[in-house]
């Protein structure tokens, strides 16, 4: 709709369920997974946390990311992918992020063997990461693990969901 307010000036109003009717967006759904964490500091006392999305403490998230809670998060958002993947949009494509190359090994391992194979990226080995990414961008691959070498600016549009287990909290 173009609105005339002003003399010389006009306005395309364009609304946000326009845009979705017309398909030129795409609804974006968020799910937080919370729990606590408790852990040992420095000087051997102990330290907790009931609400890890409420913190901005570095230790806390690094602790949940450690342990087998981070792993219990991982499977949650993936069943949720698969799900996506098999009722909704066959092409959907999974984006890992991890906080280190170590832990992006482990998430890597622990998501292998399943019913959709996933890479892992990270410039420990850039060449064959840099292959990794070309297959997941070009249909190759539908699932990759990775660190912050592809988490911003990959242009892989298939991609519905991201799994961002990092201690950093920025909007992707």
């Amino acid at each position: 709709m173009i609105d005339r307010g002003v003399e010389g000036e006009e306005w395309i109003k364009y609304s946000r369920n326009e845009a979705l009717g017309e398909e030129a967006i795409i609804p974006a759904r968020f799910q937080i997974f919370d729990g606590k964490a408790s852990w040992l500091d420095g000087e051997g006392k102990k330290v907790s946390i009931d609400n890890l999305s409420e913190t901005n403490d570095h230790t806390a998230l690094n602790v949940a990311l450690e342990m087998p809670y981070a792993l219990s998060m991982l499977d949650q958002a993936w069943a949720d992918w698969v799900a996506h993947k098999d009722q909704v949009y066959p092409e959907a494509k999974l984006l890992v992020v991890a906080p280190n190359i170590g832990v992006a090994k482990r998430y890597q391992s622990h998501l292998a063997g399943r019913q959709y194979d996933c890479g892992i990226a990270t410039s420990e080995e850039a060449s064959e990461a840099l292959k990794e990414i070309k297959r997941f961008r070009n249909g190759g691959r539908d699932c990759l693990v990775t660190v912050g070498m592809a988490y911003e600016g990959l242009n892989a549009p298939k991609t519905t969901h991201l799994i961002i287990l990092t201690p950093i909290r920025s909007r992707p």
